[in-house]
């Protein structure tokens, strides 16, 4: 039988392997990006045709944001199915460097400004965790709106969301 003590520390354990995993995960991802939006032609019925078509799209919306190469490593998100009419899976670009990711983040509201892509927006590639605790604070944010607060908003500081007076 397992004392307390070692019960603990597999549980201290356990949760060191994760934040291991975190980590690694994040220094994978941090030369990430994922385009939301970019609707995929219904015409096309398989997953091949698709990715064609995205290779001359996406190097297009990437320099509307001051990014110029069109030799991208990408892929869509989710399953292929060509059945449905409206299909919208984001795609993830796999990028060099980080700089660049940064760049492109730091210009992506460039496409709100351009009729043809103000529906597409840019993230990086986050983690399961960062998403839920986006998600969280997210839904904190909402509950606080509800409640009459006023000028708020989500802002990122050293990579984690908080909420913030929107008037700053």
């Amino acid at each position: 039988m397992l004392t307390p003590d070692a019960t603990n520390s597999q549980a201290n354990l356990l949760d060191v392997e994760k934040i291991v995993q975190e980590v690694a995960d994040r220094e994978k991802r941090k030369f990430n990006i994922v385009v939301f939006g970019l609707k995929e032609d219904k015409d096309l019925k398989t997953n091949n045709d698709q990715l064609n078509a995205d290779k001359v799209m996406l190097p297009k919306i990437l320099s509307a944001v001051g990014f110029n190469e069109n030799d991208l490593n990408f892929m869509r998100l989710g399953k292929f199915d060509s059945s449905k009419q409206e299909r919208c899976r984001p795609v993830k670009v796999f990028l060099s460097s980080t700089g660049n990711v940064i760049d492109i983040l730091r210009n992506s509201f460039k496409l709100k400004l351009i009729p043809d892509y103000s529906n597409i927006s840019i993230s990086s590639d986050r983690t399961p965790m960062q998403l839920q605790a986006y998600k969280a604070v997210k839904n904190e944010l909402s509950n606080r709106l509800a409640n009459g607060e006023l000028n708020l908003k989500i802002k990122y500081k050293n990579g984690i969301p908080g909420i913030v007076s929107n008037l700053n």
